[in-house]
């Protein structure tokens, strides 16, 4: 069974899954993007999600399943110009979920002098894979 972003209930995959049957699933991680919302929102505003690999590992675990592999990376992007963020945050709108131009103009311009002095804007994404097998 394959699970690519969606929210599963540990206990009902294995019901349904066969015996020897493997579970994989890809998550975004609740620590996403935490850098870019409270460059929007203001720091500390932000209270991430506790949404990791160790936390789905021990949901699958305690629901009899075995881990075969767990992974978690925290990749860094980069946006060159304000037009990028602008677009990205109307493309997730659950970042900041009142996002406008109008109505965070002086942290989209803070942005863009950010971009002008250092060449570009980072970010950090977070995310996991996890392979789980249900015992034969």
């Amino acid at each position: 069974m394959i699970n690519r972003h969606e929210s599963y209930v540990a206990e009902e995959v294995f019901r349904i899954l066969k015996s020897g049957g493997h579970f994989i699933t890809q998550q975004c991680g609740g620590y996403g993007g935490v850098d870019l919302i409270e460059w929007c929102k203001g720091a500390g505003t932000v209270t991430p999600m506790d949404w990791t690999a160790a936390v789905a590992s021990r949901q699958l675990k305690d629901a009899s399943f075995q881990i075969t592999n767990a992974r978690e990376v925290y990749p860094e992007y980069s946006f060159l110009d304000v037009g990028a963020v602008v677009y990205y945050l109307r493309a997730v709108p659950w970042f900041v979920e009142d996002f406008s131009l109008d109505r965070y103009r002086d942290r989209l311009l803070a942005i863009h002098q950010h971009i002008q002095k250092h060449g570009h804007f980072p970010a950090k994404d977070h995310g996991f894979l996890i392979e789980a097998t249900r015992r034969a």
